[in-house]
């Protein structure tokens, strides 16, 4: 679910749009997603209803759509602090996860379920914010991918 090409560490971005936009492109460009405009308005729409900064420094921003071939899981640690949402919580975590819509029911819960169980240890976003690299980031979410794996089997 989580690809080491969907992993950014100490990426350039000032905004929360930014942040969105660049994990939204790279899925298009890996071809998990058909379409990126219908995906974004997905994403958007669903910040719209709720903010996804989910508390200690993380965003968890979701779409489901069925612009979606392949659900997956991105990751991105700004190299600075952004700003989330109207109530403007600083991020320093970003997961993304896309769902098929055909698939919402069975996924869209459990990865988050997964993610968040994680994030609520405050050693591992510690380890997540330490992270020097790409390479390091995703062999540290490797965890997640297997507890994933076993969810869904």
């Amino acid at each position: 679910m989580i690809r080491k090409e969907l992993v950014f560490v100490d990426e350039e971005v000032d905004s929360q749009s930014e942040a969105i936009e660049k994990l939204v492109h790279q899925a298009v460009q890996l071809q998990v997603i058909e379409d990126e405009e219908s995906f974004l308005k997905a994403i958007y729409h669903r910040e719209e209803e709720f903010s996804t900064a989910v508390g200690f420094g993380v965003a968890i921003p979701h779409g489901m759509s069925d612009t979606v071939r392949e659900a997956f899981v991105g990751f991105m640690k700004p190299k600075h602090t952004i700003l989330w949402g109207n109530e403007q919580k600083e991020v320093d975590l970003l997961f993304m996860i896309g769902v098929p819509e055909s698939r919402k029911n069975v996924i869209h819960l459990k990865l988050i379920s997964q993610i968040s169980k994680n994030l609520m240890k405050q050693e591992f976003r510690e380890k997540l914010l330490a992270c020097k690299n790409n390479d390091e980031a995703f062999q540290y979410l490797e965890k997640i991918n297997e507890d994933i794996a076993k969810e869904l089997n």
